[in-house]
């Protein structure tokens, strides 16, 4: 309503309803361009990645004459990037394209593992290679199966993968001692009854393995890669599994039904339970968070989404731990940055919604924290990085391979603490 002079008084009419129409529009207007302009204030310069497209998983290697590495590969060519903790270097994956890593072996002497396609198609040439970090060489493991092989995944020091027999007809595979794969035999003939798509692998403290598939649940082998039982663990019958990871004495695993995603969880090993709380889709990718509290100390489990919506509704969500790396409470996730739901992985919402949250995360990984072990190298230690550059000025560094968008980190850069594509400079300590 506004005034109206009549003659000498003014009198009160209403405003045209068009015109309110206008001017909540406006104002509308106004604040998207304000959200607008205060993300693209809070983005960090962009770089090239040192991997563009899309990357494959990050592993880490534990090897006691040849150090720590962070590999991670490239799916549109055959080099495989490394990381010891202040810089990258390159090694070649003879033969074709790197589709997927894991990492297989006794710790102190473990190998990785490489799937290499000719030609980035999947065909019966296809073949999992080892590299050897010791003496820098490769070989071919056996693949007599006649399986084509589609992923790789590895667990307590074991290697399995996928095979496929045609479109609807999977199998899981393990290697052998010998080095070479074998169907894993789970109904007694050789799986012909079923269609297990291996999408992960986890160990729960020293125990047995658990192989997660699309479709068939989660099947639990022991420590020698034999199955326990034929049937699902309880609980995650016929359910999607798109990964799987060991926190603590848990398991938690990460189905798709859909548009939405659901989290599942374990802590006796026998029996999954859902968290009736739907989130987008997760891409399978993990990772522990430590925090400093007196003591590096798990807090947080890092889950990859993407939604097939609108963008910026990507990146990652944050799931509550406790000390000891189990699940606190199953409800309690959150957008990175959120101020309510402390700790965080990022002190700053903005600058994660302007950056990384545009993007589906496949994989991500915080550098473990490894301790004052000798060959720990660089930013592996946490402890030698807190007594030198002070608590306040330091932060584990995080990776995380994009969907098409390269290969991306959360370090520090020119312009502070921030998550970009990782251009493989030598890494840097925060500024004074």
């Amino acid at each position: 309503m506004f005034m109206k002079k009549t003659g000498p008084f003014y009198s009160s009419t209403f405003m045209p309803a068009s015109f309110l129409v206008l001017l909540t529009a406006l104002l509308v207007l106004s604040c998207a361009q304000d959200a607008i302009f205060h993300n693209l204030s809070m983005e960090l310069k962009p770089v090239t990645p040192i991997i563009k497209g899309t990357p494959t998983n990050l592993v880490v290697v534990r090897h006691n004459t040849h150090g720590f590495f962070v590999y991670v590969g490239n799916s549109n060519g055959n080099t495989i990037r490394s990381f010891d903790g202040t810089d990258f270097s390159g090694i070649t994956a003879p033969g074709g394209t790197c589709a997927g890593l894991a990492v297989g072996g006794a710790v102190g002497s473990e190998f990785l593992y490489a799937l290499v396609h000719p030609n980035r198609e999947v065909r019966p040439s296809s073949v999992i290679r080892r590299y050897d970090p010791a003496t820098e060489s490769w070989s071919n493991m056996t693949n007599e199966t006649g399986y084509l092989l589609q992923a790789i995944h590895g667990a307590g020091g074991r290697i399995f993968a996928a095979g496929r027999r045609d479109p609807d007809s999977y199998v899981i595979l393990r290697l052998g001692d010998d080095n070479a794969l074998q169907p894993l035999n789970i109904t007694g003939t050789d799986q012909l009854t079923a269609s297990y798509r291996l999408t992960g692998a986890a160990q729960r403290s020293g125990g047995n393995i658990y192989l997660a598939t699309a479709g068939a649940g989660v099947i639990q082998v022991n420590a020698a890669g034999t199955v326990v039982s034929p049937a699902p663990v309880a609980g995650t019958e016929d359910l999607n599994i798109a990964g799987i990871i060991a926190t603590g004495t848990s398991i938690v695993a990460l189905s798709n039904s859909g548009r939405s995603g659901l989290i599942h969880y374990t802590t006796n090993g026998t029996a999954f339970e859902e968290i009736p709380r739907s989130h987008d889709n997760f891409t399978g990718g993990m990772s522990v968070w430590e925090e400093y509290d007196s003591s590096w100390r798990p807090a947080l489990l890092l889950l990859g989404i993407w939604n097939r919506g609108s963008s910026p509704n990507n990146g990652y969500i944050e799931l509550r731990l406790d000390s000891s790396g189990n699940v606190l409470d199953p409800y309690l996730t959150s957008i990175p940055g959120d101020r309510d739901t402390q700790p965080s992985s990022v002190p700053n919402r903005s600058r994660y919604t302007a950056s990384l949250r545009k993007h589906p995360v496949q994989a991500i990984l915080q550098l473990p924290n490894l301790g004052t072990t000798a060959l720990a190298k660089g930013q592996f230690n946490y402890q030698a990085e807190q007594l030198t550059y002070g608590l306040e000025n330091w932060e584990p560094p995080i990776f995380a391979s994009t969907s098409q968008q390269g290969l991306w980190s959360y370090r520090s850069r020119s312009g502070g603490y921030g998550w970009n594509a990782e251009d493989g400079r030598a890494f840097t300590q925060p500024d004074p």
